[in-house]
């Protein structure tokens, strides 16, 4: 849906949406180490902290759903 810089810092906003009525487990893949990741609300507010793996994000999704990460990287 959308890759931008997020309105209050350096930080990367990822939003994306489930259009398939399909739930699972998804993975987004990164070219360098997430240094942090957190989901928020479509206004980047009520953060809460994921998980993260090197350079992969995993999480769940349900159907139709909206999902919106906050995310920052390591340097390269």
């Amino acid at each position: 849906e959308a890759v931008k810089l997020a309105e209050d810092s350096d930080d990367v906003i990822i939003r994306l949406c489930e259009y398939y009525r399909q739930r699972g487990k998804t993975t987004l893949n990164f070219d360098r180490k997430i240094k942090s990741a957190k989901e928020c609300n479509l206004m980047e507010q009520n953060e809460s902290k994921v998980s993260s793996k090197g350079e992969e994000l995993p999480f769940n999704l349900d159907p139709y759903e909206l999902k919106t990460f906050k995310m920052r990287f390591e340097e390269l």
